[in-house]
């Protein structure tokens, strides 16, 4: 670790919040965040690494993807295969893209065959919020969360008028044409939402020279669309009902093997849920949600190559118990089906039952701020799992803040590295574990904040791949990775300027080779600046990603490479014609600079995105 550039960022941002300690409060109002601990709490009063990206910084998203918008938060570096219709991976804190649950409004998306996950599909524009959870979240929500949790909260609409609609419309760069319209409202108990939103793009030359697929012949396009709805009906104060619907679908072309393949994937999230107070302090939801992803591969000659098709049914009861003023007891019960079929290279037909219960203790006294988890999962042929956590934070003023967590979390082998095994005759693949401990310190008043986050995971048993056993090789436990890190977060508002920046000092190593984990760089600067002049508002963005290590993938085995540093600067900029009528544009990589986030893949260059928006 470079702890002189750590350092430095510290003595340059404390006397920053100390000289601005005597101007205007800010007037905004505390995020809600729900994420940390299945309930609803003030962000303020979340115990650990918790961060949103909130409205405001949704509506600058332009032509971003929602991966993209992850990226610029700290702990979080990402890697894609060409554009937005090719697999993009999310690193948090130094760990695989496999250790990261991802959430749709708290339902679980991750494919489980692929283990990935279909960002690009999802519109900015039907976003309310993202909530980040960095740290092992097993012992709340089970396997995946190794590194974090990222869930996505969409839009709900407005509770206040019978009906209000909204709706944008942007062009950009590559031929890229974006469009969303929605309506919403509440009338007599019943509410509802709906959103509909599409894109597409010519998109760019996705592969180089480098690619062991050969360089793009010609751009790679795509289209998108989405659809999300939510109805919901309150019978009275103590009791509601209500139903939700997400379907994303894109279908991309990449180069492979054979030319210019392409892809389709469709993913769906719906459920219903029941939400009653017995007591005064006892509230109860009892809910059904299913997922299902459904992916379509064709050759450059119009053929199917590959083919999968993945459902989860998840059956849950909470239980959120108020004890006293100060703390809340949650209990929660959950049982999953999950089942996945795969043709073409290689065929799967298999399928997972899961039982999980879970106590999540809450405190918020005086100075004192506690959280303590335990989870039991039972995976049904397979393993028994426990995981817990405990996190603890102290006001020493009411400025300064210290504390420090422990978790554990594990991450289930997917459906498809079970049944590779088991259809060989190989003995399965054990979970992935991990040991996770963190501490933290925060100085926050009425116009900023400074945070620093320093962190040790400790991973067994990684799961991996290789040209042995079977037909179609096998999966094994193999190597420990131990991942140490710092992060700083600084904010400052000064009258109609706004400054912030983040700093991540990471160092994830292989412990058997003691190689750096591939596509994750030692260090990650960003910073940000925006100023308002009456209707506009003006912003500038800076971030420097440090050299990561790859593979060369031309060779059998692969050779390591190095990907090259690079820095990228980003303009944005708002207009309100009116309270319903807003103009935003935003130019990224003003610069030009050519760089990778995967050895032999192109990222877009310089791309404009003008965007319309009324609300009504």
């Amino acid at each position: 670790m470079k702890t002189t550039s750590l350092a430095a960022l510290l003595a340059c941002a404390f006397p920053i919040c100390t000289v601005a300690q005597h101007a205007e409060p800010i007037s905004e109002l505390d995020n809600v965040v729900v994420t940390a601990s299945r309930i609803a709490q003030l962000e303020s009063e979340v115990v650990g690494d918790v961060s949103v990206i909130d409205r405001a910084t949704l509506e600058k998203a332009g032509q971003s993807s929602v991966a993209e918008l992850l990226s610029r938060e700290h702990g979080i570096q990402i890697s894609t295969n060409g554009g937005p219709q090719t697999p993009t991976s999310i690193f948090m804190r130094g760990t695989d893209s496999r250790h990261v649950l991802v959430l749709i409004d708290g339902v679980r998306i991750n494919s489980s065959i692929s283990n990935s996950v279909n960002f690009n599909a999802i519109n900015p524009a039907q976003i309310e919020r993202i909530e980040i959870l960095r740290g092992a979240g097993s012992s709340l929500y089970g396997s995946e969360a190794i590194g974090g949790v990222i869930n996505i909260i969409t839009k709900k609409g407005q509770t206040d008028t019978p009906m209000a609609f909204w709706g944008e419309m942007g062009i950009g760069t590559h031929s890229l044409f974006k469009s969303s319209v929605g309506f919403s409202g509440q009338s007599n108990g019943l509410s509802y939402n709906l959103i509909g939103s599409m894109a597409n793009s010519d998109g760019f030359r996705s592969t180089n020279a480098h690619s062991d697929v050969g360089a793009s012949k010609r751009a790679d396009g795509y289209e998108s669309n989405s659809v999300k709805a939510d109805l919901g009906y309150a019978f009275s104060d103590q009791h509601r009902l209500d139903a939700h619907l997400f379907s994303s679908y894109i279908n991309g072309e990449f180069t492979g093997y054979t030319g210019q393949e392409s892809s389709a994937t469709r993913q769906q999230a719906y459920g219903l849920s029941s939400t009653n107070k017995l007591f005064g302090n006892w509230t109860s939801k009892l809910s059904v949600n299913e997922t299902r992803e459904t992916r379509q591969g064709y050759s450059s000659f119009n053929v199917e190559t590959s083919s999968y098709q993945t459902t989860l049914r998840n059956y849950a009861w909470q239980n959120d118990v108020t004890l006293g003023q100060y703390q809340t007891l949650t209990a929660l019960l959950e049982h999953n089906d999950e089942r996945g079929k795969q043709a073409g290279y290689s065929s799967l037909n298999a399928k997972r039952h899961s039982n999980a219960g879970a106590l999540i203790y809450s405190l918020n006294y005086g100075r004192h701020h506690a959280q303590a988890s335990l989870r039991h999962d039972r995976i049904a042929g397979h393993t028994s799992r426990t995981t817990g956590a405990v996190a603890y934070d102290f006001d020493i003023t009411n400025r300064w803040t210290v504390g420090a967590s422990y978790n554990t979390g594990f991450k289930m082998p997917t459906l498809y590295e079970d049944y590779v095994n088991q259809s060989a005759q190989i003995s399965t693949v054990s979970p992935e574990t991990s040991k996770n401990v963190e501490a933290r310190i925060a100085y926050t008043h009425d116009t900023g904040s400074v945070k620093l986050v320093a962190y040790q995971n400790r991973i067994n048993n990684l799961i991996n791949w290789r040209f042995a056993g079977g037909p179609n090789g096998e999966y094994f436990n193999t190597n420990r990775a131990k991942i140490k890190g710092y992060s700083l977060m600084v904010d400052q508002q000064f009258d109609d300027l706004s400054l912030w920046g983040s700093l991540d000092l990471t160092n994830p190593r292989d412990k058997e080779t003691g190689n750096r984990l591939i596509r994750r760089a030692a260090q990650v600067y960003r910073f940000g600046a925006d100023y308002r002049f009456t209707n506009l508002q003006v912003g500038a963005e800076y971030s420097w990603t440090a050299k990561r290590s790859d593979q060369d993938f031309r060779s059998i085995p692969a050779t390591d490479v190095t990907l090259g540093s690079f820095s990228l600067v980003n303009l944005t900029a708002k207009y309100d014609f009116s309270k319903s009528v807003t103009a935003t544009v935003r130019w990224d990589n003003v610069f030009n600079k050519r760089y990778e986030y995967a050895y032999g893949y192109n990222t877009p260059g310089s791309n404009v995105f003008v965007n319309l928006s009324w609300r009504m």
